[in-house]
């Protein structure tokens, strides 16, 4: 359920980063984050004064989202249902809030940190083999590490440089791991924050590995839709996850690569970067644990 709740408030998040001025709220992504959520998010302003900015309905939903997330995960005496709350480095590592509501929340928003640093290392490795460029409104090579820098901001900013943005990253997993420790009772003891920001980190070829099999799984969703489909409807949504699928696959393969790998009409990059980074993650997880 913690991932969960972190992946719908990174939607959140991303609503909120493009009511910024200047950001490209029409990249592919962001925009289609802004679409889904427009019912929610126009119910919260009609409850708002009409000159409130834009940024702050999507943020009281927010927190709405996360007084949801403590009223489910605590029972009528205060303690938390599940038995393991977060699990990181494939289970490794594995996390139980402590403390009732509060500490539930501060491994909540722990994981969404650490689930932003992982976005941000991505996009630092994307950045540094392929680039910087900008994707519009129909994807495009450019079109994800544009929404990653969106995602990630303010911890990444376009243009800023890579030590700059690596700071950022790791800003992100030491608050991350500091309220993962706090959520768990561990206090801010350096050993255990140390250790949870390496296995968070390492966690980032886990997300990559997920990225990939998700993506590999849309891609068939090409078989079933075309630039006809782009009417609306399911039809709009599937040219959509096959437009996704080919700009992140083409990105992945791009960063490790330098170009896509073909085997006779079948494109094995995928495939290979699969298995590899799911060795890799195991290799890694075994030498921190």
């Amino acid at each position: 359920m913690t991932t969960l709740f972190s992946v719908l408030l990174l939607l959140l998040w991303v609503y909120v980063s493009t009511c910024r001025t200047g950001t490209n709220w029409q990249n592919l992504y962001a925009n289609r984050i802004r679409a889904l959520l427009f019912r929610p998010i126009s119910a919260a302003e009609r409850a708002l004064p009409r000159d409130a900015p834009e940024w702050v309905a999507p943020a009281v939903c927010g927190v709405l989202l996360l007084a949801a997330r403590a009223l489910l995960g605590a029972t009528g005496g205060g303690g938390i249902v599940t038995a393991a709350d977060m699990r990181l480095c494939g289970g490794a590592i594995i996390l139980s809030a402590r403390g009732g509501a509060a500490g539930l929340l501060a491994l909540q928003l722990g994981a969404f940190a650490l689930l932003l640093a992982n976005l941000a290392l991505l996009r630092l490795l994307l950045v540094w083999r392929i680039g910087e460029t900008g994707g519009g409104a129909y994807g495009g090579d450019g079109a994800p590490v544009e929404f990653l820098g969106i995602a990630t901001w303010p911890a990444t900013r376009p243009g800023a440089g890579a030590g700059r943005n690596a700071a950022g990253a790791a800003a992100l997993l030491i608050a991350g791991a500091a309220l993962c420790c706090a959520g768990v009772g561990a206090g801010l003891a350096v050993g255990p924050m140390a250790k949870l920001a390496i296995g968070a980190a390492i966690d980032t070829l886990a997300l990559v590995r997920s990225l990939l099999f998700a993506f590999c799984i849309l891609s068939f969703a090409s078989a079933f839709s075309g630039p006809a489909a782009w009417g609306g409807g399911r039809g709009d949504w599937l040219s959509f996850a096959s437009m996704a699928a080919s700009d992140w696959l083409d990105s992945f393969e791009r960063a490790t690569f330098g170009h896509q790998l073909v085997f006779g009409a079948i494109g094995i990059g995928p495939l290979i970067l699969f298995f590899a980074t799911g060795l890799l993650h195991k290799i890694l997880v075994s030498a921190l644990i």
